[in-house]
């Protein structure tokens, strides 16, 4: 989150926006100065693709 709170500082924000999809909710993440859109959980894997490819980035949490 910090990395990305660093992009909403800059001054390329505005031409960002961050898609979360899985089941965290807008409360469960802070103002990081970026338009973010949540999608909620994504069972179809035609549209998860979509998801994907439509991004420039993905960032994924791990466990480690």
């Amino acid at each position: 989150l910090s990395a990305l709170k660093l992009l909403g500082k800059t001054s390329r924000a505005d031409d960002l926006l961050l898609v979360v999809f899985g089941d965290l909710q807008p409360d469960d993440i802070p103002d990081l100065g970026i338009e973010t859109r949540f999608v909620g959980y994504v069972k179809d894997n035609d549209r998860l693709s979509l998801l994907y490819s439509a991004a420039d980035i993905a960032v994924m949490p791990s466990l480690r």
